[in-house]
């Protein structure tokens, strides 16, 4: 079947005649660039809406674009349906006062990239009122720069929204808010953090509260504790990952208590404490739940596994090295297979960086004339190249037998 052929099937079912539509979207590139803009004239009681089509005509095509236009007046809703093909096109509306909205495309359909000119008080409306969640986001990413104060109440008030989705929109996009009204956005972020139904919503609002630098550390570590018994893993992560930026050994500590959790995401989230705060005492965390893991949770928690090892001592490396090894000889996905291999060399390049750290000092010891001293760290020399050497083989032995196609295209090289 070619274009053609579907084509004839949409026109018997939509009674029309679309060859316009496959011409513009399917057999020519590019889409098309608008600004929409509209004025009231009150004295004509006249609307006039702008939609101007931006793009370079010599290399994209005129569009032709099917629309409704909703006009929000105290009456109610207006929705209008027009089909726009000029480059310059200029609507006319008769209604009896300025709109309190004027949405071009209101059911966001149009493929574009696209300007709309209007006022604060215009897109705070639609962030209020009008249906849509992409209406929300559009209003959300031409306010959240605006720092005048009907903004920033505006957004405050947004994070009651019903749609939890709005609130995390809103929660992305507080810095000016904050900067406003601290105390406000405070006081509601922890109400959010630990009442609100939604567990994305009390995650977004934990998180969000990093923002603030001037609060009192004891009042905020309280929050991120009490959100540990919250009932989903989602927010228990974040209250243990906000709570390692305030208080890292508390946050030690109720690691310490969640290892046995069977939950991947909360697994990755200790690891990930362990990673940067951790020691040799916590290791064996790691070698057990490694093995209780797989497909990309078990990729994830590769990754705070080597950061965890790459801070310890040979002895635990090595312990580590013996697992990256079994990983890449038994694991049954080709990319956790693949960062068996890449955490491997790692390590070995972790070996080359501490004799390039020792060769330098002998050098520096060589040019003093300390060669007693610059002799005894020869050893310590040899013995990382001994590693970085055994590494390698070990490497190389792996990749001959190595029978994975997708995994042999990145480590042939």
């Amino acid at each position: 079947a070619e274009a053609h052929d579907l084509r004839i099937c949409l026109e018997e079912v939509a009674g029309e005649d679309l060859n316009w539509f496959f011409n513009q979207w399917f057999f020519k590139k590019g889409y098309p660039v608008l600004e929409f803009q509209h004025k009231y004239y009150p004295e004509k009681s006249e609307l006039k809406i702008m939609i101007t089509q931006n793009q370079n005509l010599d290399e994209w095509p005129l569009y032709r674009l099917p629309m409704y236009i909703d006009i929000y007046t105290k009456e109610g809703i207006q929705r209008k349906k027009h089909i726009s093909v000029k480059r310059f096109d200029t609507i006319s509306y008769s209604i009896k006062e300025a709109p309190l909205l004027v949405n071009v495309d209101a059911n966001k359909v149009l493929l574009t990239k696209k300007t709309e000119l209007k006022s604060d008080e215009q897109w705070i409306y639609q962030l209020n009122n009008a249906p849509l969640w992409l209406d929300k986001k559009e209003a959300i990413d031409q306010l959240r720069n605006n720092s005048k104060a009907e903004v920033i109440n505006a957004l405050l008030i947004a994070l009651d929204h019903d749609f939890w989705n709005v609130k995390t929109m809103i929660m992305k996009n507080l810095d000016l808010v904050i900067e406003k009204e601290p105390n406000k956005t405070y006081d509601k972020l922890i109400s959010l953090a630990l009442n609100d139904l939604h567990p994305k919503v009390r995650a977004n609002a934990l998180k969000s509260l990093s923002l603030f630098n001037n609060q009192d550390i004891s009042d905020v570590t309280h929050i991120y504790i009490k959100a540990l018994e919250d009932s989903s893993y989602r927010v228990i992560s974040q209250a243990l990952n906000s709570l390692k930026e305030v208080d890292t050994e508390k946050s030690l500590e109720f690691s310490k208590e969640m290892e046995d959790v069977e939950n991947a995401l909360i697994n990755i989230t200790v690891a990930s404490i362990y990673a940067e705060a951790g020691n040799s005492s916590q290791h064996q965390y790691f070698i057990n739940t490694v093995k209780e893991l797989n497909g990309f949770n078990k990729y994830s928690f590769l990754q705070q596994y080597l950061k965890f090892i790459l801070r310890q001592d040979e002895e635990e490396i090595d312990k580590a090295v013996e697992i990256f090894i079994d990983i890449t000889k038994n694991d049954l996905s080709w990319y956790v297979k693949l960062s068996g291999y890449q955490m491997i060399l790692r390590v070995k390049s972790l070996y080359q960086e501490k004799g390039a750290i020792i060769e330098a000092e002998i050098s520096k010891l060589r040019v003093s004339g300390k060669e007693d001293e610059a002799f005894l760290l020869e050893t310590k020399l040899n013995h990382f190249k001994m590693k970085e050497n055994t590494l390698n083989d070990v490497f190389n032995e792996l990749k001959e037998d190595e029978t994975d196609k997708q995994v042999l295209q990145y480590i042939r090289n």
